[in-house]
């Protein structure tokens, strides 16, 4: 059939229609004694209107594969994250940093490792909670620009319980920690770390260090002299950690003391005097959540059982 027939043939149609509508409406709207002019009105626009809605429909493009394809890289998002999250942070983690195409640089030692540990109380015979380690490779950051690390946050059963204002500090009760590993289990990867690093850099160097070689030295080795760098030293004015950070505009998130907080924050004090990397956008997307924590039973009501250290100690390691 040719073209213009169909044409007029389809307004033919639509014209029909169109008058159908009106004098439906017009009898319908007589016999309830209605504006029999306006409803008639109303039985040609609307059948308009809504082959103009219907037009303007056809004409939208949707592109399912594009659809498809942003469905599937969001997968990919979530499944990285995922793997992220569960994925030990010993192996090397990129942060990239905002500096784009300013070149990094960063001054010092090739592999300063930053430390913090939460211990049960200030004395000789107090023990590590928790361990924060972060060795940074300077030659590899300032070559690709991104910041990279390798990265290890534990938390251990000192086999003994805290002071209250220690625990007040660090944040984990007695039978929360005593369902924790021993720091024996992890001290393979610890002492691989120290072993790695040139220099070990701390808020109060010589308290985390105390502690390290106290742990070590209970499991019958004797840790070589370590060279350090403490930021607590280097800092003017106040002294403590928090306000140290406050300074280069850096804030905790709350009161408690988290080791890997503690570690990032003294990481940036160190980067800020030493490096162009923007250290407090560093500091908000950095995190590393704990690695070896073991959700405990549900505590017994009233006082706790008493503890069984020789028993864990010997089951544990003697496997």
């Amino acid at each position: 059939m040719d073209v213009e027939v169909k044409r007029l043939l389809n307004l033919y149609i639509i014209i029909l229609l169109l008058s159908a509508s009106a004098l439906i409406n017009y009898f319908i709207s007589k016999e309830k004694c209605r504006d029999t002019f306006v409803w008639a009105a109303w039985g040609i626009f609307t059948p308009i209107l809504s082959l103009i809605i219907l037009s303007s429909l056809k004409n939208i493009n949707i592109d399912h594969g594009n659809i498809e394809n942003d469905k599937s890289t969001c997968a990919k998002c979530d499944s990285k994250k995922e793997e992220e999250v569960e994925s030990p942070t010993e192996n090397t983690a990129p942060t990239k940093d905002e500096s784009e195409e300013i070149p990094l640089f960063i001054h010092g030692p090739k592999k300063p490792l930053f430390v913090d540990v939460e211990t049960t109380g200030l004395h000789s015979d107090d023990r590590i909670i928790s361990i924060c380690m972060i060795l940074l490779n300077t030659e590899e950051i300032q070559e690709t620009g991104n910041v990279r690390f390798k990265g290890i946050h534990y938390i251990f059963d000192p086999c003994k319980k805290s002071h209250p204002i220690a625990e007040k500090i660090h944040g984990y009760d007695d039978w929360t920690l005593r369902h924790q590993e021993l720091f024996e289990q992890r001290m393979p990867m610890i002492q691989s770390l120290l072993e790695e690093a040139d220099v070990v850099v701390a808020h109060n160097v010589k308290f985390d260090i105390k502690f390290i070689k106290n742990q070590f030295l209970s499991a019958g080795i004797n840790l070589e002299e370590i060279k350090t760098i403490c930021t607590m030293e280097e800092a003017v004015g106040s002294k403590s950690l928090k306000n140290c950070a406050s300074d280069i505009g850096i804030y905790r998130e709350n009161e408690i003391h988290d080791a890997s907080e503690d570690t990032i924050m003294c990481m940036c004090l160190y980067l800020k005097e030493r490096s162009n990397i923007n250290v407090v956008s560093l500091f908000n997307r950095m995190k590393i959540p704990l690695q070896n924590f073991i959700v405990p039973p549900a505590a017994p009501d009233g006082p706790l059982p008493r503890r069984n250290n020789v028993k864990k100690r010997k089951e544990i390691l003697s496997l």
